[in-house]
């Protein structure tokens, strides 16, 4: 999915450990300053920040070693409860969305570890993906979208590491 001006994506994560900067928690760009949708912490420590279309100028402080919630609405980001917003402009990503890496041009980087507790994705207002992690018929870490109902395997180094069974 390639992300636009109505994109929404609410993402419940929690840092296994201190990012590095410019670990991206998702996103999809052709530049830091075009066609951009993304949440990264940037070369400030201790914060995040959301990029919308070509403004990239938005920070939140947060503590890494808690769970946060992101909700990028549009030209909207709220994390933990604070809003900020950017002015809504017409556009379309080039490049497909990546979660806990960005889409970079085409190519994966900026990695992140964390806990992944659930993940939606909506285009204009429609959800379209709805990401829970679980385990496969065959007990293989994953992600299970309900809307489409597929499951996605970790396309990075390594595998999926599962927590404990609630």
């Amino acid at each position: 999915f390639k992300p636009n001006n109505n994109t929404r994506v609410v993402i419940d994560v929690q840092y296994t450990s201190k990012p590095a900067m410019n670990a991206a928690l998702l996103g999809a760009r052709t530049a830091a300053n075009s066609k951009n949708y993304s949440i990264l912490r940037p070369y400030n420590a201790g914060t995040l920040r959301s990029d919308y279309n070509g403004t990239y100028t938005q920070t939140w402080t947060v503590d890494f070693a808690k769970r946060l919630t992101v909700d990028k609405n549009k030209e909207t980001t709220t994390i933990n409860g604070t809003a900020q917003s950017y002015t809504n402009a017409n556009f379309q990503c080039d490049y497909s969305l990546f979660f806990l890496c960005i889409n970079n041009a085409g190519s994966a980087s900026w990695y992140t570890s964390a806990k992944l507790f659930s993940c939606q994705v909506y285009d204009n207002g429609t959800l379209i993906r709805d990401y829970w992690p679980c385990y496969d018929p065959d007990g293989i870490a994953c992600l299970y979208d309900k809307v489409t109902k597929t499951y996605f395997y970790n396309k990075g180094s390594g595998a999926f590491i599962a927590g404990g069974v609630a």
